[in-house]
């Protein structure tokens, strides 16, 4: 299973208007043209060949961890990738899906905790 390139890295963020404000105006990442599936919580920014997700969750409260930082890694076959993943013993958080952009992608946990996610667009 060789990834192909890091597809993106989610950050949790408290405020999601200041973060956005903050990456386009200060590090110049304008928002993605790629639409976000959920706009109140995620915003897409473009990174040249990479995207960073800026996730407020549903409370307000960004929680690094187990639920909030994440990357995301393309691979050329997402079934294979998911057979090798479940072989090695690792916790699957979701199993294949679909986001509205028709990207595919599921979520791990490797073996120190951190999540993981595998994404063929």
């Amino acid at each position: 299973m060789p990834v192909t390139m890091i597809h993106h890295v989610g950050i949790p963020v408290y405020d999601l208007e200041r973060a956005e404000e903050f990456y386009r105006d200060v590090l110049g990442i304008p928002r993605s043209v790629i639409p976000s599936y959920n706009p109140q919580s995620i915003v897409f920014l473009d990174c040249g060949a990479q995207l960073i997700h800026l996730i407020r969750y549903s409370d307000g409260v960004a929680r690094p961890g187990r639920k909030g930082v994440h990357w995301a890694f393309e691979v050329d076959d997402l079934e294979s990738a998911f057979a090798q993943v479940e072989a090695s013993g690792c916790e699957i958080e979701t199993p294949i899906s679909f986001r509205p952009d028709k990207t595919r992608y599921f979520f791990f946990y490797d073996p120190e905790g951190n999540r993981i996610e595998l994404c063929r667009h």
